[in-house]
């Protein structure tokens, strides 16, 4: 569905499956950029939204009103950020602020694991990586631990 997703790609059929399953809908109709880093804020819509492909209900009562730059979180990621910081998904890169159009680097969650090549030698997840990584997981009894993760933390919500 995206005319920069070349086929053979490592994350070209990831990035299939997540538009398909409406977890990515890319930056607009024609166009993915896979290789861009990930934002934080769009880290956190992929996990919010791969956690309701998989059956989770995903209840937002949390609030971002403790951020100075809440109003900074785009209109489609806000229910997500919400959920992801009252879950402890994510955290702000300060007291004060959430940084949500920051580089999401792997010290900025603490639900994806470090592998080889994933996210980049810099630290830095590319949207590729993390649909990448998303899929597959998405069939592999390995991936059982990691939703048991989300469904605990919104479980405590």
């Amino acid at each position: 569905p995206f005319t920069d997703v070349q086929a053979g790609r490592f994350y070209a059929d990831a990035v299939t499956w997540a538009y398909s399953n409406e977890i990515a809908k890319g930056v607009t109709a024609g166009r993915f950029m896979p290789g861009s880093p990930v934002t934080r804020e769009q880290m956190v819509t992929f996990l919010a939204r791969f956690a309701q492909w998989s059956g989770l209900e995903l209840p937002v009562e949390g609030s971002l009103e403790d951020y100075t730059d809440a109003g900074s979180v785009s209109a489609y990621a806000e229910e997500a950020m919400a959920w992801a910081v009252k879950n402890g998904i994510i955290q702000g890169m300060t007291e004060t602020t959430l940084a949500p159009k920051g580089t999401a680097t792997r010290n900025s969650h603490n639900i994806i694991p470090s592998r080889r090549g994933f996210p980049r030698r810099d630290g830095i997840m590319t949207e590729g990586h993390l649909l990448y990584f998303l899929a597959t997981n998405a069939y592999q009894p390995a991936s059982q631990g990691k939703m048991e993760r989300l469904h605990g933390a919104s479980q405590r919500a």
